[in-house]
C-alpha cells in the first residue's frame, strides 16, 4: 500500500524508484494513480509493463498509453491481447490502438489493419493515422480494399472509409468537409463529403462520390 505521505512523482523519478510508482498505480487518488502510469511510461523500464497490465485490463487509458511508449514485445503482447476485447467502449479501443502506434513496431500493422471495416469513426480514424506511421497511403489504400473484400457479405459495406483520388488519402466520414445543399422544393437535403485538404469530393468504396440524403418530412408528415 502507498503510504500516507507521499512524496511526489518527480522525486519518486528522480530516484527512479520503479516499485514505488508501481506501487503508487493502486493509490485510491485517480489523479495520482495517472500520475504515476504516465510516469512509469516516461520511465519506459520493461518492469513496470506486468503491473500496468492490470490497470489496462480494466480499460485504464493512463496504463494503456504507457504500455504503448514502454513499447518491446512483452507490452506488444499485451496490448494486442487488448484489441482482442468486446466489451471495452469505443474510446479506449482507440486509446489501445493509438498505443500501439507508440511502440513503433511495424509488425503491429497485421494487428490492426482488421480494424479498418469498424463501424466507429473514432476507431477507424485512429486506425488511419497509425498506419500511415509505416505505410504508404497506397499501401494503405490496398489495405482497406483487402480488409472489405475479406469482410462476409452479410455483414455489409463498412461505409467508414472514403477516398480522395486528388490526395491519394483516405478518410473517415467524420474528418471529411461537408457541405449541405437544399432541394428547390424544399423537401430534402444532400450533403457532400469533401475532402478535408483540396475539397475534392471523396469516394466511397465502389468509386463513387459518396453523400447522404435526409428528406425533410411534408407539412402533412408534421
Amino acid at each position: 500500500m502507498w503510504k500516507a505521505f507521499k512524496p511526489s512523482i518527480e522525486k519518486t523519478i528522480e530516484k527512479k524508484d520503479l516499485q514505488g510508482l508501481i506501487d503508487a498505480l493502486g493509490d485510491k487518488d485517480s489523479s495520482f494513480a495517472t500520475a504515476a502510469a504516465n510516469a512509469l511510461g516516461d520511465l519506459g523500464d520493461p518492469g513496470a509493463v506486468k503491473p500496468l497490465k492490470e490497470k489496462a485490463v480494466t480499460g485504464n487509458l493512463a496504463a494503456i498509453s504507457a504500455l504503448g511508449r514502454i513499447g518491446g514485445s512483452q507490452a506488444i503482447d499485451v496490448l494486442v491481447h487488448l484489441t482482442q476485447r468486446e466489451d471495452f467502449p469505443h474510446h479506449v479501443m482507440a486509446g489501445i490502438i493509438q498505443a500501439l502506434g507508440k511502440t513503433g513496431d511495424p509488425q503491429i500493422v497485421e494487428h490492426i489493419k482488421g480494424f479498418l471495416t469498424n463501424g466507429d469513426d473514432w476507431v477507424l480514424g485512429e486506425t488511419l493515422a497509425v498506419l500511415r506511421k509505416f505505410l504508404s497511403e497506397k499501401e494503405v489504400a490496398f489495405l482497406i480494399q483487402e480488409q472489405q473484400e475479406l469482410k462476409s457479405p452479410d455483414q455489409g459495406e463498412t461505409g467508414g472509409v472514403l477516398r480522395c483520388e486528388s490526395c491519394r488519402k483516405n478518410f473517415t466520414q467524420q474528418q471529411a468537409r461537408i457541405e449541405s445543399i437544399d432541394s428547390e422544393d424544399g423537401t430534402f437535403t444532400r450533403y457532400l463529403f469533401l475532402c478535408p485538404d483540396c475539397e475534392s469530393k471523396l469516394l466511397d468504396s465502389k468509386g463513387q462520390p459518396y453523400e447522404e440524403v435526409e428528406k425533410k418530412p411534408t407539412e402533412d408528415e408534421k
